[in-house]
């Protein structure tokens, strides 16, 4: 009898064969070589200069900032015994990882129930700066403490102890204990004392809380525990100990460095790009004194914010306006913060209300409405893809008619919104593409009405350079920050030459420049002590994102254009903290800053070109002023569009508006100055108007507002003689064709305008 086989039960040996795997893939990647350069920290460094050829910091694989390279035999014993002994005791006795010490940092932590006790020896800690790990995860952790198996097995400890020194940040954009010996106590490292060395190695814990330029108290006391702790173990005493801890920091004047790693970070990558291998050299556009001024701006606010508004976050993005060369960077606060590294320059957030003036002017260059256009600012809805929407003002408020430039200066949402959807929603869309806001990719109708209000995702890089196209006299031009790089082979490279195209004209532009730079548009809005009340003409418009995530600010002098974002890098909410006093005063205080410093930054360009007509109008009506206009301004127009018509709402002493506003008065308690509107009349649209349909957007969301005014309640619409809907005001969706429009009343009353509408 043959005795059948039994099948394997690969289920019941997956217990086993799965531990195997895994223990075979471990030592397999412990097995594989590292990388010939991964200690190579002294070779291929890449010198990064500023717009004056000089240096300001360099790049060697492991390394950010500037770095005095040492050697093993450069660097004293003494502070190696002590670095040691607060980093890693262990260090000549372990594999790469300290199981003990992971066993007591774990202890630990579970007692505080918190992180309170790390457990990295110093080979972890250089493999997560040489390979740049930002996360702190399980998976991470797990490959970190593999890699520093494998660099322990293949390399000297020495070597590893002398790359960990030349690597290691030490704050005010250097890197490595040389340099930091260099630039903290004006010595070589050989020349320091026993308690430097000890500040060092507080520096090293904490690069960012703990330096000897800006914390001084935190670095000595810092210093002094280290050497407490040091002392106990016996490590030293007597004489050597209390000469230690009777020194004290010597407050060297801070040198007026500044820190650009978000900078860069930026240029190296591109230039690694354009140049298409290595990279000896990289000349930039950065300018030093703007960039100390702008980190040293962000740094103070934030400081004040953080306690007050809970804001711990900001960038900051300097362009000059001639060149569209990128001045200065900030991409956050502290770039060695838990979150610092993240370059808020190029994240994508809200910007809110500071994308008000590409819909003014879209539709000024439209002609579909003057800086003195009456827009109406009342309780009122829109057609949208889910129902209708209906805007609100900031401040809660409707502010009845107002003159386009004092609703954008002002910041009023409401008109804005109906701006965009009697200028056309893919007309606006259509500029904002011309303008390369490139985040903006989705269908039109995604983004619908709220894009006046800011509801795209853009970057603060692509917001600062569309606010560049005004200060351009409407010409859009891409930034740069690199001016040539030098390639190993000692080749010189230049970037690929930057085209100028028009987006709006030099009417438009001044147009939206004069706006944004009078206060006295901003005044209703902001106040008399707002941030944005500057000195002397700047031009800039703030936004607030919806629940208070996000606070921008984009504006610009003749020569410069300053964009600035402050929130949270995690999305937090601020404490209802409006852009004018968030972000606002960042900007304030940059441009304050560049101002006392001598830059010439040009004030706003407030001269007229030609095509452009000033007219002195009532303040009110935004029509020809006549005598009895009490309150009346200079406006300017294109020549093209100026009216002879004179104010008809004051006559006869007395102030009377159009019916439309009839409720808003009312409201108010002025209901005798509303036009009687016994008559029936369409005041929306307009006789002769012409509206386009895209194919490109939804058509439900193609829609017009129909509005009569008239004392009736009742009134019927009809199109092209058939009975439409019901209602003062109504919404139509566009059909090609031209149309007829009526209004009836109750009491047999009508009125009838004419318009086209054409398909694009």
């Amino acid at each position: 009898m043959v005795k059948k086989e039994t099948p394997i039960n690969i289920r019941r040996l997956l217990p086993v064969l799965i531990p195997i795997a895994v223990l075979a893939a471990i030592i397999i990647f412990i097995a594989l070589p590292l990388p010939e350069d991964f200690l190579s920290l002294a070779d291929n460094a890449v010198v990064i200069y500023d717009r004056h050829g000089k240096p300001f910091t360099e790049f060697t694989p492991g390394i950010t900032g500037l770095c005095t390279p040492l050697t093993r035999e450069q660097i004293p014993d003494e502070f190696i015994d002590l670095l040691m002994y607060s980093e890693d005791r262990s260090f000549y006795a372990h594999c790469g990882i300290d199981a003990k010490a992971i066993a007591r940092a774990f202890a630990a932590n579970v007692r505080a129930f918190s992180v309170v006790q790390g457990a990295s020896t110093i080979p972890q800690q250089y493999v997560k700066r040489r390979l740049n790990i930002r996360r702190n995860n399980i998976v991470t952790k797990v490959f970190e403490m593999l890699m520093a198996v494998r660099l322990t097995a293949y390399s000297k400890k020495s070597d590893v102890l002398t790359a960990y020194c030349n690597s290691v940040r030490m704050g005010n954009n250097a890197s490595g204990i040389g340099r930091a010996a260099r630039m903290y106590f004006r010595k070589e490292i050989r020349n320091c004392s026993l308690f430097e060395f000890a500040v060092l190695t507080a520096v090293i814990r904490e690069p960012g809380i703990s330096d000897p330029w800006h914390h001084p108290e935190r670095a000595e006391a810092k210093a002094k525990a280290i050497l407490s702790r040091y002392a106990k173990a016996g490590r030293i005493g007597g004489e050597l100990y209390s000469n230690a801890m009777n020194a004290s920091v010597t407050r060297y004047t801070a040198e007026r460095l500044f820190n650009a790693e978000h900078f860069s970070l930026s240029v190296f990558a591109a230039a690694k790009k354009t140049a298409g291998g290595s990279v000896n050299a990289i000349y930039t556009t950065l300018d030093p004194e703007m960039q100390a001024i702008a980190v040293d701006t962000v740094r103070d606010r934030i400081a004040h914010l953080a306690k007050k508004h809970h804001i711990h976050d900001a960038s900051v993005l300097i362009l000059d306006n001639r060149t569209l060369e990128v001045r200065a960077l900030v991409g956050s606060p502290d770039f060695d913060s838990p979150e610092g590294e993240i370059n808020g320059v190029f994240m994508k957030r809200q910007p809110g209300s500071s994308m008000k003036p590409f819909v003014y002017a879209t539709a000024f260059e439209n002609r579909v409405i003057t800086p003195a256009s009456i827009l109406p600012d009342t309780e009122r809805s829109f057609p949208s893809t889910v129902g209708k929407y209906l805007p609100r003002n900031y401040d809660e408020r409707f502010h009845g008619p107002v003159r386009a430039a004092l609703a954008l200066g002002s910041s009023y949402n409401i008109p804005a919104v109906w701006l965009l959807n009697t200028t056309g929603l893919r007309a606006v869309y259509d500029r904002l593409h011309a303008l390369h806001f490139d985040s903006i990719n989705r269908a039109p109708e995604h983004y619908g009405l709220g894009l006046a209000l800011g509801n795209a995702d853009v970057s603060l890089m692509e917001l600062t350079r569309a606010y560049a196209v005004f200060a351009n006299s409407g010409m859009y031009r891409d930034t740069s920050m690199i001016r040539s790089i030098t390639a190993s082979s000692g080749k010189t490279i230049l970037p690929p030459e930057r085209v100028s195209t028009r987006v709006f004209s030099r009417e438009t532009s001044f147009l939206i420049t004069h706006i944004l730079a009078e206060f006295k548009y901003k005044a209703a809005g902001f106040g008399i002590h707002s941030a944005l009340n500057m000195p002397f003409p700047v031009a800039v418009k703030t936004g607030t994102s919806k629940d208070y995530r996000d606070n921008t600010i984009a504006g610009y002098t003749h020569n410069y254009t300053i964009g600035v974002w402050a929130g949270n890098f995690s999305g937090r909410s601020m404490d209802a903290l409006p852009a004018a006093q968030g972000a606002g005063l960042i900007f304030r205080d940059i441009i304050a800053g560049m101002y006392n410093a001598g830059i010439d930054i040009g004030r706003a360009d407030m001269t007229p070109p030609d095509g452009i007509t000033p007219v002195r109008i009532c303040t009110l009506s935004g029509m020809r002023a006549k005598p009895e206009c009490r309150e009346n301004i200079v406006e300017y127009f294109y020549a093209d569009t100026v009216s002879g018509v004179l104010c008809t709402w004051h006559s006869n002493g007395r102030v009377t508006m159009p019916a439309e506003y009839a409720t808003w008065l009312s409201d108010t308690g002025r209901a005798d100055e509303a036009e009687p509107a016994t008559a029936l009349r369409i005041v929306r649209p307009c006789e002769k108007d012409v509206f386009s349909i895209d194919a490109a957007i939804n058509g439900r969301t193609q829609e017009i507002e129909l509005a009569a005014a008239c004392e009736r309640k009742k009134i019927e619409w009809y199109i092209n003689g058939n009975r439409y809907a019901e209602g003062k005001t109504v919404y139509w969706r566009l059909a090609p064709g031209d149309v007829t429009i009526e209004a009836r009343s109750d009491d047999g009353q009508k009125d009838t305008v004419h318009i086209t509408v054409v398909r694009r």
